[in-house]
């Protein structure tokens, strides 16, 4: 994977390593770690940042690549677990099977709230971010986020330059500001736009792994991406679960029951 890594150590323990998949630029995703790092049971934790490293990607990275440079990078930590959050599902679950292809056991996958994008979603959300400039007419290319990612994303980014360009201008922003919507904040989005087409457009197998799922008292569950077995509804709202100190227990006994050697 062509990104710098963020694999970030949250927590020391002298048991054995859990990785976190979260996007720390995000509030709820920043709740997470936190609410994990409060009492870890003497396991490390450690934190993945796709979002964070994304921003620092010059283009398009697939899930797979993503998957397969965490685990190259994570595997001296011999991770007995792996805890995805939200949107971060999907990469958990590769990252999982990527880590199970290389080690001598594949580590407990355990879902918060997963949430899988589709391609219309990511459409939605690349016009949210036009909105957030104040654009409203159409961009300048057609943008299919049913073809090819690369080719969408490339589209996507170039719009959003244009639209925060003009947004400068509209707003007289002095060459400091200007600078940063124009190359900080649209980099941002494009990472967030590049992870949800990359996730969009691959489908995990998951088929050797143990999973276990947390979900919120108003989330669907995910087809394809979760059986409805594994689900565990908690008397929480999606804005409660990433911060609720029983949500915590719950991830750290579900990870000492499958991971008997820990």
């Amino acid at each position: 994977m062509s990104t710098r890594s963020s694999i970030e150590r949250v927590a020391g323990g002298a048991r054995a390593n859990v990785l976190s998949v979260s996007f720390t630029g995000i509030e709820l995703g920043r709740d997470l770690d936190s609410l994990l790092a409060k009492e870890t049971r003497g396991l490390g934790l450690h934190r993945i940042d796709p979002l964070g490293d994304l921003t620092a990607a010059s283009g398009y990275v697939s899930l797979p690549a993503m998957a397969r440079g965490y685990a190259e990078q994570a595997a001296g930590l011999e991770p007995i677990a792996v805890v995805g959050y939200c949107t971060a599902a999907t990469l958990t679950v590769a990252l999982a099977e990527e880590l199970a292809a290389v080690g001598d056991r594949a580590p407990l996958v355990v879902l918060l709230d997963p949430l899988r994008p589709t391609s219309a979603s990511v459409a939605r959300s690349f016009e949210d971010r036009r909105r957030a400039f104040g654009r409203s007419e159409p961009p300048v290319a057609d943008v299919d986020c049913q073809g090819d990612p690369g080719t969408a994303l490339r589209a996507m980014a170039s719009q959003l330059a244009i639209d925060a360009a003009a947004f400068a201008a509209d707003n007289d922003m002095d060459a400091e500001d200007a600078d940063a919507i124009t190359t900080e904040l649209v980099a941002r989005y494009r990472a967030w736009l590049g992870f949800l087409l990359a996730t969009a457009h691959h489908t995990p197998a998951g088929d050797a792994l143990v999973v276990r799922c947390l979900m919120s008292q108003d989330r669907e569950i995910p087809a394809g991406l979760v059986d409805p077995r594994s689900v565990r509804r908690l008397e929480l709202s999606a804005e409660q679960l990433p911060g609720a100190d029983a949500v915590r227990e719950l991830v750290f006994e579900m990870i000492e029951a499958g991971a008997s050697h820990v």
